[in-house]
């Protein structure tokens, strides 16, 4: 019994391990880039309208990424590194995918309103404007015009040498208040988009989400590009990792499945070998059990069977209890480890995250553990069980 909860516990390790481990890097996937599976690019009415009628689509976003009207600078005293900014304009859709932080009010639905950064009013001595407040700036671009490079649009960041050039003067309804959202983070005003905009083809981007988002998420993104003509396209790929979509993924990932591969067959040998040890040595001390049973009429399946209701009982106790260590042992590998993770900022997206790697234990997980483990002890009772089929009667 203790063999088996030895290797329960250690297959519990494993597949509960990577579970964890995956989830987390896409919850941190979500973290930097939305709600958000993947990206296309000059994208025409036609593709769009297409992809919002899509059976295996969710949500279908656009957004406009033209250059010209991707400045903004409010008009107040300060200096330019506090008031010019950037500015992004999205449809209602393209917001819910983007904006998972916490915010005041509701995400602008058109072009007449605006989600502004808490930071940037901080930074412009706005901090007492409030939602359903109206607030007035320029919308343009920023540049920089190099003698050998020519004109090169900016973003990002203020430079000091940076010029900004004026489109337009806009004055919007401030109708959320953003608390330092990390998909969005470029961007300090998010403009809405009216119903029956659409942007040229060359600046028009689309976020997608799919309804069934699993193992075959690269398969149906790669299935909607070529029936729709996409060319040019973006995955979030570690989040699609996370759901065990690693299909056209680079080598690195589907190294980490031959590994953890690897680990559980060593695991199951292992433990075969010492749970079959243990039941041989069992069947030894009940030979002559078993030779009196076949003297009085017993078949062969019956003794066969006895061994493997032996491995059954000793299943039942042993799997629940290695499920129990394993899960101990693994919620607090991971909150040790997890944390150093975290504090290292080795991954993108856990910055300014506390606390350790939450462990995941739900359904899936378990019935794959107890698989394992049943497998495991049926493959270490099997020949023992044929041995004992074979035991001739005491004479």
């Amino acid at each position: 019994m203790l063999g088996i909860a030895a290797s329960t516990a250690l297959l519990s390790a494993i597949v509960m391990g990577v579970f964890s481990f995956f989830k987390f890097f896409g919850s941190m996937a979500i973290q930097s880039e939305g709600n958000v599976h993947a990206q296309f690019r000059e994208i025409t009415r036609e593709q769009y309208v297409s992809l919002t009628k899509d059976k295996r689509i969710a949500s279908v976003g656009i957004c406009d990424a033209e250059e010209k009207v991707t400045g903004v600078r409010l008009l107040n005293d300060k200096e330019d590194r506090f008031r010019t900014g950037n500015i992004d304009h999205v449809d209602k859709n393209y917001l819910s995918m983007r904006v998972i932080s916490d915010y005041d009010g509701v995400l602008p639905k058109n072009s007449s309103e605006i989600a502004v950064e808490e930071q940037f009013l901080i930074d412009n001595g706005l901090e007492d404007l409030k939602v359903g407040d109206s607030l007035t700036f320029e919308q343009g671009y920023r540049y920089i015009d190099d003698e050998i490079e020519g004109l090169s649009y900016l973003g990002g960041d203020y430079k000091s040498e940076e010029q900004f050039k004026a489109e337009s003067t806009e004055t919007c309804t401030v109708t959320a208040i953003l608390h330092g959202n990390r998909p969005t983070g470029d961007w300090d005003i998010l403009r809405g988009l009216d119903e029956d905009y659409f942007p040229d083809r060359e600046k028009a981007q689309v976020l997608i989400t799919l309804k069934k988002c699993d193992h075959t998420a690269i398969k149906q993104l790669n299935s909607i590009k070529a029936e729709y003509g996409i060319d040019k396209s973006e995955y979030n790929t570690e989040y699609l990792i996370s759901c065990f979509a690693y299909e056209d993924s680079e080598g690195t990932y589907r190294s980490f499945f031959v590994m953890m591969a690897v680990a559980l067959a060593i695991v199951i040998v292992t433990s075969v070998i010492l749970i079959f040890n243990s039941i041989g040595m069992s069947l030894t001390e009940r030979m002559r059990y078993l030779g009196m049973l076949a003297s009085v009429g017993a078949t062969a399946k019956q003794k066969r069977f006895s061994i493997y209701y032996e491995g059954f009982v000793l299943g039942a106790i042993g799997i629940p209890l290695g499920l129990l260590i394993g899960y101990i042992g693994t919620k607090i590998t991971l909150a040790f480890l997890g944390n150093r993770i975290i504090e290292a900022n080795i991954f993108a997206g856990v910055e300014g995250v506390s606390g350790g790697v939450p462990i995941v234990c739900n359904l899936y997980v378990m019935a794959a553990i107890v698989f394992f483990a049943t497998l495991t002890i049926f493959i270490s009772t099997f020949i023992p069980a044929i041995k004992a089929s074979k035991v001739m009667p005491i004479e």
